[in-house]
């Protein structure tokens, strides 16, 4: 009996394995498969995704967005910023059962108008609202020429002739003047017309300026306020009060460094006859300008923010260090007369101090018949004018100007010039006549009525030398020299190439009277040279400097000598000058009069 039972037991229990088996076969075969599915409806300005869960035979789920965050909601919504994203759904079962679904998902949240605007960034909705009658397109620059030479899109502004009709366009970021106080932009016109920029809607009055356009195509304008606070509202007039119908053109708008920008000043005139010649740069004058290795191009001033030369537009020169007589050369259809005209004179940017300056006059049909005239720059990545005199005996001679940097030198140097003009000294013939026994022609700034002529006055930043009849030591007129801190630190007086019978190696006296003002402190001197000047290059002579500057008031006198180089053929210089070192502090200013060179 007890065998029976156990025999029994253990069929039992084979059939209980068999059986339970045999089940969870079944159950496999019969358990509802799981399949993952999702859509979802994007906001293009917002970048707020709703996700529709359309999965099928499951109850739970498991999404992953693919920037580290996960979710277990069956339809979750979720903000992404721009971007694209891998989203991925697990879906599963109370059985056990999974599957899973992906898609990519691609995120571009326009980009609200901040500056700079270029109207080119595809990801910002240039929303631009237009009143009083306006038109505001996005379009491809149609001009790309002058400061805009770029291909690439602009904004057209049409104006329909209303009294204060613009465009104005809210920003993201708001336009902080706390310490960039002005605006920049390229406007295109093709005719003279102030623009008016108003600035709203911000934590203070609303403020608004003009600049005045040149209608020379596209140019640089600039907008100066004197605000401190931020605006969100950027608002344009062209030709505000007025009532100017045409289409125009703007791009590249944005805020400039510093404290306040200074415009550049749009050229008014150009002359390229013998009569009036006065090469300005108004319009590209390069295809009348020949170029034999020294390139010239039509371009925007690159350093306008001083008293010398805030012109719009100038002349680049890049020198080809392969040519020795690398030169630009103008011809004219008359000869230039130096009976009504003193010589010329030439506004030169050069990153060099004692860079070779010459102008050379031919007759266009004989170059044998030629003069020519030198001059060195004094200051290195600055403006200043430099001066050509010409005998009335040359005039009636010449139709041709030569221009040459550093000739017979392999220099390879990129310069800019502007105002190249003819110009008269009130009474013709250049120079008056140094005094007997002496070398240097009006020594006291006397001549025509204290113009200074003879003397280049230089900025060497944006202090420039003046005449003035304030101060003399003799006579009615003086120079009044004033330097301080960068970029105020090296204004002086030049006379160029003077004495030209003198011989080499001859001593030479200058003298000359001087009255100090303002103290000379903190690193600054007043300070002599000379130069022996040859068709080989300028030789400098230090002559010091003036021993007592910090003497305020009465007339002191400088007296030293130098001995001229050998070669000398080209006559001598002299450069007075007011330098200031780098301290924030340094200072000093001079009255100079009655300068006086003679040979020993």
């Amino acid at each position: 009996m007890g065998r029976f039972i156990k025999k029994s037991k253990g069929v039992w229990l084979l059939v209980v394995v068999i059986t339970f088996f045999g089940c969870e076969d079944d159950d496999d075969a019969n358990l509802p498969q799981v399949l993952a599915s999702f859509a979802q409806t994007i906001n293009e300005d917002t970048g707020r995704v709703s996700f529709l869960n359309l999965s099928e035979n499951a109850d739970r789920y498991t999404w992953d967005f693919g920037d580290g965050t996960t979710s277990t909601e069956i339809n979750p919504i979720k903000t992404f910023p721009t971007g694209s994203y891998t989203v991925v759904l697990t879906a599963k079962n109370t059985a056990g059962a999974e599957n899973t679904f992906e898609d990519d998902i691609f995120i571009n949240i326009p980009l609200p108008i901040t500056l700079p605007v270029s109207f080119d960034d595809t990801n910002v909705d240039y929303e631009v609202s237009t009143f009083g009658g306006a038109a505001f397109a996005i379009v491809e620059n149609p001009d790309p020429t002058g400061a805009n030479p770029d291909v690439s899109n602009v904004g057209e502004i049409t104006n329909s002739g209303a009294v204060f009709e613009g465009f104005f366009f809210s920003l993201g970021d708001p336009i902080d003047l706390t310490e960039q106080k002005s605006v920049k932009a390229l406007f295109w016109s093709d005719t003279p017309i102030d623009v008016l920029l108003k600035l709203e809607d911000g934590t203070g009055p609303d403020v608004e300026t003009t600049a005045s356009h040149g209608g020379t195509g596209w140019e640089e304008i600039y907008f100066t306020f004197n605000s401190s606070d931020g605006f969100s509202r950027f608002t344009m007039f062209v030709d505000g009060p007025g009532t100017a119908a045409g289409t125009f053109y703007v791009d590249d708008i944005e805020q400039v460094s510093g404290m306040v920008a200074d415009p550049c000043t749009p050229e008014t005139s150009q002359s390229l006859d013998a009569s009036d010649f006065n090469l300005t740069f108004q319009t590209d004058p390069t295809a009348s300008i020949s170029s034999f290795d020294a390139g010239l191009s039509w371009v925007d001033n690159p350093d306008f923010d001083n008293n010398v030369n805030k012109s719009c537009k100038v002349g680049q020169i890049d020198r080809s260090g392969a040519a020795l007589f690398a030169n630009n050369q103008i011809d004219f259809t008359t000869k230039f007369d130096f009976n009504a005209n003193a010589g010329f004179k030439l506004k030169v940017w050069s990153p060099n101090v004692g860079t070779n300056v010459l102008v050379k006059l031919e007759d266009k049909t004989n170059n044998m018949i030629n003069v020519e005239v030198g001059a060195v720059t004094s200051i290195a990545s600055g403006w200043e004018e430099l001066t050509f005199n010409f005998a009335s005996s040359e005039s009636g001679k010449y139709d041709k100007i030569i221009l040459f940097f550093e000739l017979n030198t392999n220099t390879t140097e990129t310069y800019f010039i502007d105002d190249f003009r003819l110009f008269s000294s009130g009474g013709g013939g250049g120079c008056p006549a140094p005094p007997a026994g002496e070398l240097l022609s009006n020594g006291g700034f006397e001549a025509n009525g204290g113009d200074g002529v003879c003397w280049q006055l230089n900025a060497g930043g944006t202090n420039i030398p003046t005449v003035t009849n304030t101060d003399a030591n003799t006579g009615t007129y003086s120079v009044k020299i004033t330097t301080g801190p960068v970029p105020n630190h090296v204004p002086n007086i030049k006379m160029e190439r003077f004495a030209p019978s003198v011989a080499g190696s001859k001593t030479i006296e200058v003298s000359f009277k001087y009255k100090i003002t303002t103290a000379f402190v903190d690193g600054s001197i007043l300070q002599v040279l000379a130069f022996s000047e040859s068709s080989g290059g300028a030789v400098p002579h230090d002559l010091g400097n003036a021993a007592d500057t910090g003497t305020i008031g009465g007339w002191l006198t400088y007296s030293q000598t130098f001995v001229t180089d050998a070669a000398v053929d080209e006559g001598l210089s002299l450069l007075i000058q007011a330098t200031c070192g780098g301290a924030a502090t340094c200072a000093g200013e001079v009255f100079i009069d009655d300068v006086v060179a003679k040979e020993l």
